[in-house]
């Protein structure tokens, strides 16, 4: 079997002969790719999760140091936001820790990614 590279644009083309190996090295590259854009787009979600949590924590503790409102239904409202930003937070952390593990199995390393992955504090959770 042959394989071939050529640009994708209209025009003359220059096909380039390559070899079955250097084929597959490029096709892996492109699955490399698209598992990075995955793994950094969970990564961003991640951490926008927790900078969210962060700043609430921020703003709930300076209210209260400022407003001192102790009445039942404002810390009712704090409990259920806190809450929702924890919840949000954990999800994507258990979204990352479990797909992280899947990433770049295709790739050739001395240590599998996956168990590479496992060895991360991160996956404590």
């Amino acid at each position: 079997m042959e394989y071939f590279l050529r640009v994708a644009h209209i025009g003359p083309q220059t096909i380039v002969e390559i070899s079955k190996a250097r084929y597959e090295l490029l096709g892996n590259a492109r699955k490399t790719l698209v598992d990075a854009g995955a793994f950094e787009e969970r990564y961003e979600l991640l951490l926008g999760n927790f900078t969210a949590f962060e700043m609430f924590c921020a703003e709930v503790s300076t209210r209260g140091t400022l407003e001192r409102e102790f009445r039942h239904e404002k810390w009712a409202e704090v409990l259920s936001a806190a809450n929702r930003h924890t919840i949000n937070f954990l999800t994507t952390a258990r979204l990352f820790a479990d797909n992280v593990v899947r990433d770049f199995k295709h790739l050739e390393l001395r240590e599998p990614f996956a168990s590479a992955a496992k060895k991360t504090p991160f996956r404590c959770l």
